[in-house]
């Protein structure tokens, strides 16, 4: 990655860093807020990862991204069946976490300690992969869990309002 190119993507999270921290001064902005603020971390993340990738890291990231984009389809395939049920988000949202919440869990935990056991390697790549699995499957389980209803409900609130306007 160009080093003007990682400087400019870092100047943005900056600026969407500072504006999260404006957002966040009263109840009503703070939604907004909160979502400049990951997508802040996002750019962060994902430039530093880009400008300077570890030994390894692409392998890692296909088979990581792989089985934590599959509890998403999991999830999403619950949702949409719940709300052929349940004709309220917050309803069909709840149910699909509870009936698919536990599959998610015990499978990722499975996995991330599964694969989280390289950590224990000699060899200093399969090191970094079994962190990176490790640590990057436990954070899907968390945004599977709790901030993927959050945004899919401020994301169908800001979708009807727009469709209703």
């Amino acid at each position: 990655m160009n080093a003007n190119l990682a400087a400019l993507l870092y100047l943005v999270a900056g600026v969407l860093f500072i504006l999260a921290l404006r957002g966040l001064s009263s109840p009503e902005s703070s939604r907004r807020g909160n979502l400049l603020g990951m997508i802040g971390m996002a750019i962060a993340v994902v430039t530093t990862l880009a400008a300077h990738p570890p030994a390894g890291f692409g392998a890692a990231t296909l088979v990581v991204f792989g089985l934590a984009i599959d509890s998403l389809i999991h999830f999403f395939n619950r949702l949409s069946l719940e709300e052929r049920i349940e004709p309220r988000a917050d309803l069909a949202i709840r149910r699909a976490r509870v009936l698919v919440g536990p599959a998610i869990i015990l499978t990722t935990l499975v996995l991330a300690f599964g694969l989280g056991v390289t950590v224990f390697s000699d060899l200093p790549s399969l090191r970094l992969f079994g962190f990176i699995c490790g640590t990057t499957l436990m954070a899907s389980l968390l945004a599977d869990l709790v901030f993927l209803p959050g945004i899919i409900m401020l994301v169908r609130k800001i979708w009807r309002h727009r469709v209703l306007a």
